[in-house]
């Protein structure tokens, strides 16, 4: 039998091990600013920016997920990059691409910063990794909008 004082250790260690997958999925993920933006959407074909806000809780939650996905995503393609914008840091890239909440997630073409399409699907690990998986071999999908052109 576990005793109370066991438990509370147990989950102190979880509490632990998932800040730690936490910090480890945050550190996966580029962090843009207005400078590296652009040279970051022109490195690979396809660019996933997540732009979120640090006060956001369901940000904090969703940047496991988009971390998680990248990971995968990383060791299987080279055609994707994925990174992160904070709005409260860079609210010039949240007005540019019309970021009204977040999390939001942009997906870039043809690596021009001018065209893109929002993923509006499902914000699970797994929904949100078939669909970047899908957009690499076929742009059009259910869970992303219309493509649209930055102003």
């Amino acid at each position: 039998l576990l005793t109370e004082n066991d438990i509370e250790k147990e989950q102190e260690s979880l509490e632990e091990s998932k800040e730690s997958l936490s910090n480890y999925y945050d550190a996966l993920l580029d962090e843009l600013d207005s400078v590296s933006f652009q040279d970051f959407i022109k490195k690979k074909k396809y660019s996933t920016v997540y732009f979120y806000s640090p006060q956001c809780p369901k940000c904090v939650q969703f940047t496991h997920h988009y971390g998680a996905a990248a990971e995968s995503l990383f060791k299987d393609t080279i055609e994707m990059s994925l990174a992160k914008v904070n709005i409260k840091a860079n609210p010039e890239l949240a007005e540019r691409y019309n970021i009204k909440r977040v999390p939001s997630i942009l997906i870039f073409k043809e690596q021009n910063p001018d065209i893109y399409q929002t993923y509006t699907g499902d914000r699970s690990r797994v929904k949100l990794e078939r669909a970047l998986r899908r957009i690499i071999g076929v742009i059009a999908s259910e869970a992303f909008s219309e493509t649209h052109v930055a102003s």
